[in-house]
């Protein structure tokens, strides 16, 4: 060991001697001076712990092409003094690896004491600090042992057969792919797997997708590894010498391959939310755009008796009175999001053709029925709710630790009109974290038991909200804003001062990004939603 430790003071030695350590000091302070920058414009006044995990990315990404650069110097150093020790290459590797290990062990406990002092400034509990903490722990490691293990395999093994020159080009293009800089999805790319524009209850999303990306990152890193020591070692040029990198190779390239086309079908879904102005709008030709039903379509839906179960998956049974309103009516269609599937549709108990349009559904009933009448109508469907709108922002989803359905979204059968229905949803969710609506609530366990009238009902739930009692008003929402009293008083003043609101609201909710806070003709009658940016 001692040999290993001579080897680490001598890496040590040269990189206090060079310029990208402290290249790398300097990028990594004006990173976080931009983040702590970020978190007092926009109109914000205050430090946000939430804010800082969502920009967590800007100064590893300042820092990331020097700390390449440097793990690439500490990969090629060799010295003729050690060469004639007997150091076998597995020291030499170790070294090499503990080297880098060092420099990235630094940058990790500075990152951490910013976010536990951000956090005491922030007076957050302990359960918001340790769920925010988690990712950011995550993506730290994940980007500091990858920039490790590709900086010491450029080091090692590129710059040895390629230059030094066409290494370091090699490096900058890397940066092109790894950085968050100008991506707008978190799929295999980029490297440090955040939401480019976060919203304040969803900042990491733990999910499969999550999983899968640093599950990707670890096999590249293994096998980096794997060519790191080999290169060392510096074996016979035979086959018979590289046929256990060259297997696991392969191996990890079947792997990664398997593990991006699974993250590929589960990215997020395009979503063209749009309001009624927009459809009718003589420009607006989108296929995708959210539905909304004709002025005279004929029918009102009256009643819904939905039963859902949320696990990644939404599953709904949906039974709804559709009260007839013109003399004839011999056809219906409502919206439903294109990606849930229906499993069977019933009118009046029996089993009835359908065809699908983009986010809509047409029946052909098979009388026509007139005025007065009720159709009782059932729909049984299921599918993955994981929307994004422009620039990557992520709009609706539903998964087992966190909703937000609501708005024009035609997550259930509707009509996106302004009438006024009768709800009662029972819904099974498997989470610890509440679920908010506008409606009233009874809870037992995990299953929850809505009740109420409202034009459209929404669903929202995150490890990150909290609700407060504040001037008479049930507040819910990011527990950073609830616990502000300066954005307590702007979200009430912003429901006093739009007139659709002035009714006995007791309820307001600081909602996630929806374009325009809203697309509904007329707002919730239950609560008030307030979109943040």
């Amino acid at each position: 060991m001692k040999k290993v430790n001579a080897l680490i003071k001598y890496e040590m030695i040269n990189l206090r001697r060079g310029i990208l350590i402290w290249s790398i000091i300097a990028l990594y302070i004006f990173g976080y001076q931009q983040v702590i920058s970020n978190m007092f414009s926009n109109g914000n006044s205050f430090l946000s712990l939430q804010g800082l995990t969502g920009n967590s990315w800007l100064p590893l990404n300042f820092i990331m092409i020097p700390l390449l650069l440097l793990n690439m110097k500490i990969g090629e150093s060799e010295n003729d003094i050690f060469k004639t020790l007997d150091i076998t290459p597995a020291k030499i590797f170790l070294s090499k690896i503990i080297t880098s290990f060092i420099v990235g062990l630094i940058i990790f406990i500075a990152n951490f004491i910013i976010m536990v002092v951000i956090s005491l400034l922030c007076k957050a509990s302990m359960a918001y600090f340790i769920t925010l903490l988690k990712g950011h722990v995550v993506n730290t490691v994940m980007f500091l042992i990858t920039t490790s293990a590709l900086g010491l395999f450029a080091g090692q093994v590129i710059s040895k057969h390629l230059g030094n020159v066409v290494t370091f080009i090699l490096l900058l293009i890397l940066f092109v792919f790894l950085c968050n800089f100008y991506k707008t999805s978190n799929l295999i790319f980029p490297l440090i797997s955040i939401k480019s524009f976060a919203s304040s209850i969803d900042v990491i999303i733990y999910d499969k997708i999550y999983l899968y990306h640093n599950l990707f990152w670890i096999l590249i890193i293994f096998i980096s590894y794997i060519f790191i020591y080999y290169g060392i070692k510096k074996q016979e040029k035979t086959l018979r010498a590289y046929i256990l990198p060259i297997s696991l190779s392969i191996i990890v390239v079947i792997a990664c391959t398997y593990m991006g086309i699974i993250i590929n079908t589960m990215k997020p879904d395009y979503y063209d939310i749009a309001s009624r102005a927009d459809i009718e709008y003589s420009n607006y030709n989108s296929d995708d755009a959210t539905f909304f039903c004709n002025d005279n379509v004929g029918f009102t839906i009256v009643k819904y008796n939905m039963n859902i179960n949320i696990d990644n998956i939404l599953e709904n049974t949906c039974n709804m009175n559709i009260s007839v309103n013109n003399d004839k009516v011999s056809s219906l269609e409502l919206g439903l999001y294109r990606e849930l599937n229906i499993s069977e549709l019933l009118i009046d108990g029996k089993s009835v053709d359908f065809s699908r349009t983009n986010n809509s559904f047409k029946v052909i009933l098979e009388r026509e029925y007139t005025k007065g009448e009720i159709i009782n109508m059932k729909v049984v469907y299921n599918g993955m709710i994981n929307t994004k709108w422009l620039q990557g922002r992520g709009l609706f989803y539903a998964r087992n630790n966190g909703i937000f359905l609501g708005d024009v979204f035609e997550w259930y059968p509707k009509l996106n009109d302004s009438n006024e229905k009768d709800y009662t949803i029972k819904i099974k969710y498997n989470s610890n974290n509440k679920i908010y609506s506008n409606m009233e609530e009874s809870i037992s366990g995990n299953e929850y038991i809505f009740q109420g009238r409202d034009r459209e009902i929404f669903l929202i739930s995150s490890p990150l909200i909290k609700e407060r009692i504040y001037q008479d008003y049930l507040i819910i929402g990011n527990e950073e804003l609830v616990n502000n009293d300066k954005m307590c008083n702007t979200i009430i003043d912003i429901m006093g001062n739009n007139t659709d609101n002035q009714r006995s609201i007791t309820k307001l909710v600081f909602a996630p990004f929806i374009p325009g806070e809203s697309k509904m003709d007329k707002d919730y009658i239950k609560a008030y939603l307030y979109a943040i940016y």
